[in-house]
Order: structure tokens, then C-alpha cells, then sequence
């Protein structure tokens, strides 16, 4: 397990970061959750510019939902890739990326009822079982 830095480094990223921690402290502005998927880059991403137009802190934030993959979980090789991906992209959100595991309707709900999230934003998703989500 990757250790979590409470320090962000703002440079890296031009948009106010928040945590699971710190969401709840902040007055004025309800965060957005921001849903990584299968689309893990931050460089046009349609998600990150319309998470970032709210202009509020935004909660990163990726589910390993092998829970309804069923036959489309992906195998060793796409595994080892997305780890890979995974540290990269939470080592340029200054270690901000929160990790969960278990079906992603269950956890995305929680966790905008828990921080007070304003909005989900999310990526297109193209497996026939993600989008029937």
C-alpha cells in the first residue's frame, strides 16, 4: 500500500485538492468527486476540465469494482499496467488519489454522502458492463 501524503504539491495540478479528511471542514464549497476509470490521464480530460469548472476542491478518486466485471475482469497483464498508471497518476495528484475496492454504485453513493460532494464527474466508459451502470 502506497503511504499518503497530507501535503499537496499545487504546482503539479491547478485545481483545489481534497480528501475524505478535509471536505467536511470546508464551509463554502461542496467538493466534486472526481472518478477515475478506465481513463487515467490527466491531460484533456474531459472529466478533470468539467470537475475543474466548478471551481470547488475536488476529490480524486478510483474503485476497483472487480465485483460486476464478471467475465470482462481484466487479466495479469492489464492488472500489472494498471497498477502501473495508478502509481503514476497519484504521484502527480500529490499522493491526493483515493483508492477503494468493491461495487463502484455503492461506494460512489457513500462517498458523496459522506463529503457532501456537489457532483460526480466521470469519463465514458465503453465495456458493455460498465455502461450499464
Amino acid at each position: 500500500m502506497m503511504p499518503k501524503s497530507t501535503r499537496i504539491d499545487r504546482s503539479i495540478f491547478p485545481i483545489r485538492l481534497c480528501n475524505t479528511e478535509t471536505s467536511r471542514g470546508m464551509s463554502n464549497s461542496k467538493p466534486v468527486i472526481l472518478w477515475f476509470r478506465q481513463d487515467l490521464r490527466l491531460s484533456d480530460n474531459p472529466a478533470l476540465h468539467a470537475a475543474a469548472a466548478r471551481h470547488a476542491p475536488v476529490l480524486p478518486v478510483y474503485i476497483l469494482d472487480d465485483v460486476n466485471a464478471g467475465d470482462w475482469a481484466p487479466g495479469a497483464a492489464s492488472r500489472w499496467w494498471r497498477q502501473q498508471s495508478l502509481t503514476a497518476l497519484d504521484k502527480s495528484l500529490g499522493h491526493a488519489l483515493r483508492f477503494f475496492r468493491g461495487d463502484a454504485r455503492t461506494i460512489i453513493t457513500r462517498l458523496a454522502g459522506e463529503t457532501g460532494a456537489q457532483a460526480v464527474m466521470w469519463n465514458r466508459c465503453y465495456e458493455p458492463w460498465r455502461r450499464s451502470r
